[in-house]
């Protein structure tokens, strides 16, 4: 990169100064009109910039690579709070005191009745526990402990206390839904894809910056061209008048020279136009201030690849997202059918717990003698009537499965019918850019002979327009070309996640720098 101070050309003002003096007052207003678009330029910061350098500045600061980032980390902490979420989870829970007076119904024993009493309690309690989730089963264990204290005002601030120090349970319900299983599946899965859809988000915007880099390219390549073509049609407009005086050319010729260079300044005072719009938009996409000038270096040199189709097949199906997508989808569809047949049928939770506690008046007296404490049930619920309504549930989640598995057969072709036609077209574009630059070689040779021979007055003005028409087409065609040949080489890297240049996966070079 390199970066200098310049003062911008006069652009019009050049080729007005290098003609007749009696064309200063005709030339005097466009020169106004130009004007504005160049001054601005004048003492400015210039940036020299290849493709590849470009490329990686887009990748370091442009808006679209922050927003990548930002979702990528995203779906990281979000697949790390899943994986601790299989972990062990321990809680605390304190309830420091809970004051309550109220009126409270009782039973009398003496009078055998249920009469109402003031009662004021004072309770303070707390909890620690530790639970671990069973993914294969679906089931919970859990360890916990708990300390309860009591204090009645009513019986002359009677404290009691109720300790148990330990309590080992299980939650195991036996033929119901497994949610755990499936997130051990979907998680790791919905990850791997945004890793790589990151990736391929990079590609994108390497597509997009290419797209912006050749449109100033193009532009800049369309003012010199327009400079040069003014030059020569003021040039050859005072021959032409030189030759009308002689008589040797009519008056339509000498009013299509006039023509050529009228329409020469119309296309510099567009070309200026379409170099701000254009430089405008790369530089505010790479986020560089509007007052560096940036001037974009053609890429001369391909990169003389002949990519496999059948390899880069083999590469996307191994590491695009999309495929991951179609995978989840898939899957998503199969949870979806077992949750929905598992949820209409026979359900029994088991609950069972084991532990050990004591209550007493005195603190130090909760571990004398604790007693056991042991828990059983069994909860068994199971639909008995519901005119039907298992069946349909289950019978749309039967067809969803089945459409998601017709949809994902049809987009794994289009898939691989879309690798393999952009591995040809890549590979075909290389021979275009070597033969339209032949063709703005042979065209730029053409239009000067034409030019000379028309200063001798050996070709028209039509052979010289046709001319100078040609020699600008197969320039832009050249540039044009160039602009697809890239763009196709980081569509297939979009699509195969893999380094052609390098010969090595893109992922390698990710994981250099992301969790």
């Amino acid at each position: 990169m390199k970066k200098r101070m310049v003062s911008e050309n006069w652009s019009i003002a050049d080729a007005v100064f290098s003609g007749s003096k009696s064309g200063l007052s005709k030339w005097f207003f466009v020169l106004l009109g130009v004007l504005a678009l160049n001054i601005s330029a004048v003492s400015q910061d210039t940036l020299r910039m290849d493709l590849d350098e470009v490329l990686e500045l887009a990748g370091k600061q442009s808006l679209e690579a922050f927003k990548a980032e930002n979702v990528y980390m995203a779906s990281y902490w979000e697949y790390k709070a899943f994986k601790s979420s299989l972990l062990p989870q321990a809680s605390l829970r304190v309830r420091p005191f809970t004051f309550n007076r109220a009126m409270t119904q009782r039973y009398d024993i003496n009078q055998n009745i249920e009469v109402f009493r003031e009662q004021q309690t004072l309770n303070s309690y707390a909890n620690l526990s530790v639970n671990q989730n069973i993914g294969i089963t679906g089931g919970k264990v859990y360890v916990d402990s708990d300390f309860n204290r009591l204090l009645n005002f009513n019986a002359d601030g009677l404290e009691t206390y109720s300790l148990t120090p330990v309590r080992i349970g299980v939650v195991q319900p036996m033929f119901a839904f497994n949610e755990t299983k499936w997130l051990h599946k979907l998680e790791p899965l919905k990850f791997e894809h945004a890793r790589k859809a990151f990736i391929r988000e990079q590609q994108i915007i390497n597509r997009t910056v290419v797209g912006l880099y050749f449109d100033l390219l193009l532009a800049i390549k369309r003012s010199e061209m327009a400079k040069s073509n003014l030059k020569s049609a003021q040039e050859l407009h005072d021959i032409g008048r030189k030759r009308f005086a002689l008589t040797t050319i009519d008056k339509e010729s000498l009013l299509n020279l006039e023509l050529s260079m009228q329409n020469a300044t119309t296309d510099l005072v567009m070309a200026n136009k379409e170099i701000a719009r254009a430089r405008f938009n790369l530089s505010s996409f790479l986020r560089l201030d509007q007052a560096v000038v940036l001037f974009p270096e053609i890429p001369e040199e391909t990169l003389g690849l002949q990519i496999d189709a059948m390899e880069a097949v083999g590469y996307a199906l191994e590491s695009n997202p999309t495929l991951l997508e179609l995978r989840r989808t898939r899957l998503e569809a199969e949870r979806d059918l077992e949750r929905t047949v598992k949820e209409g049928n026979l359900n029994i939770d088991l609950t069972a717990s084991f532990g050990l506690n004591q209550q007493a008046d005195d603190p130090s007296q909760l571990y004398t003698d604790m007693l056991d404490q042991e828990m059983v049930a069994i909860d068994v619920s199971m639909p008995l009537l519901d005119w039907g309504q298992r069946k349909g549930r289950k019978e749309m989640a039967l067809r969803r499965k089945e459409v998601a598995e017709i949809e994902i057969t049809q987009a794994k072709s289009d898939f691989e019918q879309e690798v393999t036609l952009q591995a040809i077209d890549f590979n075909l574009q290389e021979q275009l850019v070597r033969t339209s630059k032949k063709s703005e070689i042979i065209a730029l040779e053409s239009y000067q002979l034409t030019e000379s021979r028309f200063r001798t007055g050996n070709a028209d003005v039509l052979t010289l327009t046709s001319a100078v028409n040609a020699r600008q087409n197969a320039q832009e065609n050249y540039i044009n070309n160039l602009k697809l040949y890239w763009q196709h080489y980081y569509r297939l890297q979009q699509l195969t996640l893999y380094d052609f240049r390098n010969q090595r996966p893109l992922s390698a070079s990710f994981e250099e720098f992301h969790p």
